[in-house]
């Protein structure tokens, strides 16, 4: 599979919005959606960046910021490719911080999914930091290091 063969290859990693590529892919900003959910008064919204293989638009990683219900915690849903060792988890770090691994949960047609609770010190640790790397095994055991940038995750956050 192409994308196994690109991730093995190298790390992607991200970049400010409006630079050029760099690494293996291209990162997106934050993004917002909201939606008024069955015919609630409230909004509900989303914050997601994506990271896509520069050479083939197809999506390495994706990161989706979300409450379950206005006064829950937030939680992060990671959406990571097909072709990485599974049972390896996700490992996660601020900047040059220390990678607390996150098991990964479920897989479909769509690729694997993680999801991690986002406490008030991970918050403020997102909202101080520049990038935040996720760490994952090929299929072949090569580590494989995909990056997101943190460039407007506190306003995108305050949105939630």
């Amino acid at each position: 599979m192409a994308l196994v063969l690109a991730l093995a290859m190298g790390p992607a990693s991200a970049q400010q919005a409006g630079a050029p590529p760099a690494g293996n892919g291209m990162v997106q900003p934050w993004a917002i959606t909201c939606s008024n959910q069955a015919g609630s008064d409230t909004m509900a919204c989303t914050m997601t960046q994506v990271l896509v293989a520069r050479d083939s638009n197809q999506r390495l990683i994706a990161a989706t910021i979300f409450r379950p219900s206005p006064d829950a915690a937030a939680l992060m849903r990671i959406n990571l490719p097909h072709g990485i060792l599974l049972q390896e988890g996700v490992d996660i770090s601020i900047d040059d911080g220390a990678p607390t691994r996150v098991p990964i949960t479920i897989a479909d047609q769509n690729g694997s999914y993680a999801t991690l609770e986002l406490t008030a010190n991970l918050v403020l640790a997102l909202q101080g930091g520049g990038i935040i790397n996720f760490g994952v095994k090929a299929g072949n055991g090569e580590a494989v290091r995909l990056q997101l940038s943190l460039k407007g995750f506190t306003s995108a956050f305050a949105k939630l």
